[in-house]
């Protein structure tokens, strides 16, 4: 399977700084070693150095993050709504 150039772009824009970070630590629990700079070289839509583990396990950080931001968002609507 081929990741292309485009959707990785897409990905990136997704996760916030310091995902490289994250992904390499929810690796390391799985026993599963990689560089926190080989991480970001495939996180880097202008470099090859694809890793579907690590693509994949990038696109479970950028889930949890958005499910994170929604949830926060809603908490300081319901802050801000007095009824």
């Amino acid at each position: 399977m081929k990741i292309k150039k485009k959707s990785v772009t897409e990905l990136s824009k997704k996760l916030y700084k310091g995902s490289a970070q994250r992904v390499r630590e929810r690796l390391l629990d799985r026993g599963i070693s990689f560089s926190q700079q080989y991480i970001s070289r495939c996180l880097n839509p202008d470099r090859p150095d694809y890793n579907q583990i690590i693509i994949e396990e990038a696109i479970k950080v950028g889930e949890e993050d958005t499910i994170q931001m929604n949830e926060l968002c809603h908490r300081i609507k319901l802050l801000n709504d007095p009824s």
